[in-house]
């Protein structure tokens, strides 16, 4: 397996620099064999193999992916398959629950749930006790809680639709006011610097046509200016870099005959001159679009502000279009609507910036200045933005303090709140081993095998994080101690942000659409440091550094920055599965509750490309368990009850894992889909909403019903894999007649 920082080495000396993939392989196994002797002898469970290892990886999918993976945990501890689990791989909404089940069994450590911290814990309930049983367990009374706020991102108390609407605009006022600010000091400097050009006797301006209308090509209207002419130095630099352009394709035909033949001297000229021609045909751009507001503004003048609002409503719709974008671009029409959308409010904003920069708005630029350095430099963009609203409202449901558990009333996490990652997951805990996957926005890497890709898979766990991109570093020392496992599976889970979408694709990597996302403040991402500079110092983000470079421009965003931005891992590869194949694990149990509404298996399809080109191993799966039995309707000799629900053959997918080296390992898929011998309230509930088990992952705010359904999907879809002799078999269950598939 290649890396690309494979012969570099920590230095015994105490440099804290990344270290190679093996030396993490390593810390990892170590830490879970661990985990196994206190695990598998609590449990009673039979013993796994000493080299074979197992995991369980839960796909991206906001809340309903949360909820089905919970119905799925259930039914495999029923069976006592989770004490045989050594790894806990999570991507996005699957982090939801997968931190929780981490979250519980840290506090069952610590002695905060009763009991003893060796004893095997499965947190999520206790069969045949209902919410309202006599004497709750404090398993029961987890799942309780979990069911009556999965509505999580309004959960009262102050904290509502109102109070999260406020949070969204003060995210859009202040990257507003910095950025608005920021353009306002830079054309007062460029119309100060016009009105001194304009003073400078240039003899090819004594040969200018004298009408105003043709002087009007290189003059701002006397009007807006108190009757002071000046040149337009933006549309007289794009005639200086139009000469520039022509000159050097003129300059390149003598050159393309001295070098001729073919030398390492003459492809380099070659090259160096198409990247030059490339910078003079951006600064056109950039110049031209610059020197074009004055004009802009002295046609809408006396209606600016109707101009202006006109501009605003048209981008408008910009959020809206995105988010019902497809996975892959979201089609032309959707594209080029969101791409005029962002054009037509970037140039709202820039007209309405230079208009405050005009001559009668003298002291404009003395306002601007100080609120672009205090509000642009005093302002951590960690803590900020909407990631941080998003973390303090998923802690307080999936990681609660222990006490708020047993009243069953919402109360602020203050526990996980400052609970370390490096804290929850070591050789003393239970189990199992658990890797967080985001994903590292590389959009600018001259590493075309992640600049294609638009990233790198970044892991966050317990001993190491990081990426093949950059390498590992121990989670302890790690941004600088300021790390939790809360802000971790917040930070899987940033769905939204500039320049990354869902599979490395999507309009939000376009450049114009991610400009406007990161100005309006419509970003989740964490900002943290380059494991290849884990020992120098952490410069907090801001609206500054590297906020204008980074998020607003979109440059520098490779794997040698000393800040990286990290997104939702879904846009690397949203079934968690990517991680466990790396490290060649045996068995895997995937939970997949992706969006799929046409089922297409996109998710899955990334999976198998990224891991042959990646790892060389080869995802096949059987002819008897095959993803096609998993597709609606799919049923053959169906009877009309099952034709009106569409039901799937099954629920799940069996495949092999051919590895390099010659091993194999086992893939069960577990999809949301229906099939028969359901309860009849998932048939009822499918009558009432015809989008189940697939209903848009925009939804984040699930009742107890809409809960309970996706849950109990999981367990019975799970209950029907715990039937099946190979999986059975696998984790070294007993095999009975009763038990074959037959049976389901």
């Amino acid at each position: 397996m290649k890396n690309n920082i494979m012969d570099h080495k920590r230095d015994d000396t105490g440099d804290s620099g990344p270290v190679r993939f093996e030396t993490v392989h390593e810390a990892e196994r170590a830490v879970i064999d661990e985990q196994r002797k206190h695990r598998l002898a609590s449990a009673e469970a039979p013993q796994n193999d000493a080299n074979r290892y197992s995991g369980i990886s839960i796909s991206g999918g906001g809340i309903r992916s949360a909820s089905f993976a919970l119905g799925i945990l259930q039914a495999l501890n029923a069976q006592k398959v989770l004490p045989k689990i050594d790894y806990l791989s999570t991507v996005s909404g699957g982090g939801y629950i997968g931190s929780s089940w981490t979250w519980f069994n840290y506090l069952k450590r610590l002695g905060k749930l009763g009991g003893t911290g060796e004893d095997y814990f499965f947190p999520f309930g206790v069969c045949d006790e209902g919410a309202r049983s006599n004497n709750l367990s404090i398993q029961s009374s987890i799942l309780s809680y979990l069911r009556q706020h999965a509505n999580y991102l309004v959960p009262g108390f102050g904290l509502n639709y109102f109070s999260g609407f406020a949070v969204v605009f003060r995210n859009m006022l202040l990257p507003l006011l910095v950025y608005i600010s920021m353009a306002v000091v830079l054309f007062t400097g460029i119309i100060a610097a016009e009105v001194q050009l304009t003073k400078i006797e240039f003899s090819f301006l004594t040969q200018l046509p004298t009408d105003a209308a043709a002087r009007h090509w290189l003059l701002i209207d006397p009007a807006l200016s108190s009757e002071i002419e000046r040149i337009n130095l933006s549309l007289l630099l794009v005639i200086v870099s139009a000469g520039l352009l022509a000159l050097a394709g003129l300059a390149y035909g003598p050159v393309s005959f001295v070098f001729a033949r073919t030398t390492q001297a003459g492809y380099r000229i070659r090259t160096w001159f198409q990247r030059v021609m490339g910078a003079f045909v951006v600064s056109i751009i950039t110049f031209t679009f610059i020197g074009s507001l004055p004009f802009f503004i002295t046609t809408f003048e006396d209606t600016m502000p109707t101009t202006l609002s006109g501009f605003v409503g048209v981008a408008g719709g910009l959020w809206h279009f995105i988010q019902q974008s497809k996975r892959k671009a979201g089609g032309i029409p959707t594209k080029m609507v969101a791409v005029i959308s962002s054009l037509c409010l970037i140039v709202a904003m820039a007209a309405f910036s230079y208009y405050l920069a005009l001559d009668h708005h003298p002291d404009a630029w003395k306002l601007a200045l100080p609120v672009m350095v205090l509000a642009g430099y005093f302002v951590s963009l960690n803590v900020f933005g909407l990631g941080r609203m998003y973390r303090d409202r998923l802690i307080e449901t999936f990681m609660p303090n222990a006490d708020t558990v047993r009243a069953q009333h919402w109360a602020p996490a203050t526990d996980a709140a400052v609970t370390e990652l490096s804290q929850v997951n070591t050789s003393a805990d239970l189990g199992p081993y658990h890797l967080l996957n985001t994903n590292l926005i590389l959009s600018k890497s001259p590493d075309n095998k992640y600049k294609g890709r638009g990233g790198d898979n970044f892991i966050l766990s317990a001993k190491y994080c990081g990426s093949d991109a950059t390498g590992w570093t121990e989670t302890a020392q790690y941004n600088h101690q300021n790390l939790t496992l809360g802000t971790a599976m917040a930070t899987s889970g940033a769905a939204v942000n500039p320049h990354a979408g869902p599979d490395s694709q999507g309009i939000t990597r376009n450049p114009l659409v991610s400009f406007l996302m990161f100005i309006l403040g419509l970003r989740m991402g964490l900002y943290v440091q380059n494991p290849r500079y884990q020992s120098g110092p952490f410069q907090t983000p801001n609206y500054l550094f590297p906020g204008l470079w980074h998020g607003l421009l979109g440059q520098g965003l490779n794997e040698s920055a000393r800040s990286l931005n990290l997104s939702d891992g879904g846009h690397f590869e949203n079934t968690a599965t990517y991680e466990l194949i790396r490290r060649r694990t045996s068995t895997i149990i995937m939970s997949e509750a992706g969006q799929d509404a046409s089922f297409s298996f996109q998710d899955i399809a990334n999976l198998i490309e990224k891991v042959r080109v990646d790892f060389g191993a080869h995802i096949k799966f059987l002819e008897d368990y095959g993803i096609d039995q998993l597709v609606p309707g799919s049923i053959e000799h169906s009877t009309p009850f099952e034709q009106r629900y569409q039901m799937a053959e099954r629920g799940y997918a069996i495949a092999n894992i051919d590895y390099p080296d010659g091993t194999r390992g086992q893939l069960f898929v577990i999809k949301a889909t229906l099939t028969r011998h359901l309860p009849a309230d998932l048939y009822g509930y499918k009558d009432a909403n015809p989008n189940f088990p697939n209903q848009t992952t925009m939804d984040q705010f699930f009742d107890e019903v809409q809960s309970e359904s996706y849950r109990e999907l999981g367990y019975q879809l799970g209950k029907q894999l715990c039937h099946n002799t190979m999986f059975r078999r696998a984790f070294r269950l007993p095999v009975e007649p009763s038990t074959s598939e037959a049976t389901v």
